[in-house]
Formats: C-alpha cells, sequence, structure tokens
C-alpha cells in the first residue's frame, strides 16, 4: 500500500472497511439491526436480538458489550494517532506528502497497524518508540 500513501481517498476508503470487517464487525451488525428495527417499525428483529446465543451466531454481542468494544477500538486509535503524528509529523517515513495526506497516511498507517497489517510508510524509517506503540497495540 506504499504506492498509494498520496491516493488519501482511496486510504479514506479503506479505513473503514478494515475496521468494519474486523473489530468492528459486532458492533455494526448490533447497529444494522437497530437500524433495520426502526425503519421496518416491526418486532421481527426483537428474537434475534434477544436470542442470539441460543441461535448460536455469537458474532452479535449485547449493546452494552457492543458500545464498550467501539469505544475501547476508537479510543486505542485515537491514542495511537495522537502519538503517531506528534512524534513522526516531520520525520523521513512522512517526507514528500502535504499536511493533508500526512493526516490521512497517519490515520490509515494507525487503523492498519492494530487490524490488517498493511503499511503507508516505511516501517524501518520510523523511531523506536511509534514501533513499541505498534507492538503493544497490536
Amino acid at each position: 500500500m506504499a504506492v498509494f500513501n498520496k491516493n488519501s481517498g482511496l486510504l479514506l476508503l479503506l479505513i473503514p472497511l478494515v475496521l468494519f470487517g474486523n473489530t468492528l464487525y459486532g458492533p455494526c451488525l448490533r447497529l444494522a439491526i437497530w437500524v433495520l428495527e426502526m425503519v421496518t417499525e416491526r418486532g421481527v428483529w426483537l428474537p434475534l436480538e434477544e436470542h442470539y446465543g441460543e441461535l448460536g451466531y455469537d458474532h452479535l454481542l449485547s449493546s452494552m458489550n457492543s458500545f464498550g468494544l467501539a469505544a475501547t477500538v476508537f479510543g486505542f486509535i485515537l491514542v495511537q494517532y495522537l502519538l503517531f503524528c506528534s512524534l513522526e509529523w516531520n520525520s523521513e517515513s512522512l517526507s514528500g506528502l502535504n499536511s493533508y495526506q500526512k493526516l490521512v497516511g497517519s490515520l490509515f498507517q494507525v487503523v492498519n497497524s492494530r487490524h490488517s497489517g498493511e503499511n503507508v510508510v516505511d516501517l524501518s524509517l520510523l523511531s523506536p518508540a511509534i514501533l513499541v506503540v505498534f507492538i503493544v497495540m497490536m
């Protein structure tokens, strides 16, 4: 993905796909059921929502667990993003990018370090502190 580090549109499209297809699958499924309940205004989704364990579908978490998982994921991403931007903003790994491309590239790098392992920067050019953060966050 390093060749796409200047293509901010593609990176912004891939970030939600990586998140929703990985850790946030359960909370997004819960959100989709909630939206369908609001749109259809019928109680057909209620048995699935209440008895997901008995139906053998363990990916559907309870509402509280879904909210906790989403808050944890976004909290970790925010902490890692702030550390990455503050420590690597003027580094060689992000050289040649304008400010917007650095912001989007940093967000993509942070999200993918925890979820899919794709890189838009050369990891050998990152500071040891950021590498430790990446290892801890994995």
